[in-house]
């Protein structure tokens, strides 16, 4: 039997601790809007993606998985980019490797 995804998202948001496994454990219940400095994305093809630095956030995605060294994060450039429209985000100790995303992540609240 196929689960129901669909939930009531109230207009209100929670801002998540710049720690990368509160995040993951928020996405594993909904996924989570972060911005990232994204100037260096654009020749992103596959693999693990670390930034090394970030000047300032410039861009706005979706964390929607995770893997134990990474955040699966869905853009809005089309499937021709990067995998098929995603890029695996480090999330190291670094915030510099995850440009910037740890510090502006947040999620929907929902509803019962």
């Amino acid at each position: 039997m196929k689960k129901d995804r669909h939930v009531k998202i109230s207009t209100e948001h929670v801002e998540l601790p710049a720690n990368p496994e509160t995040i993951k454990d928020k996405i594993a219940e909904v996924p989570v809007a972060i911005a990232v400095y994204a100037s260096n994305w654009s020749n992103y093809k596959s693999g693990l993606y670390k930034c090394g630095f970030y000047v300032q956030v410039n861009h706005a995605v979706t964390a929607i998985g995770y893997e134990s060294d990474h955040y699966i994060v869905r853009n809005s450039w089309g499937t021709g980019w990067g995998e098929k429209g995603h890029i695996r985000l480090s999330s190291s100790a670094s915030s510099y490797d995850d440009c910037g995303a740890r510090k502006y992540a947040k999620a929907a609240t929902l509803t019962e």
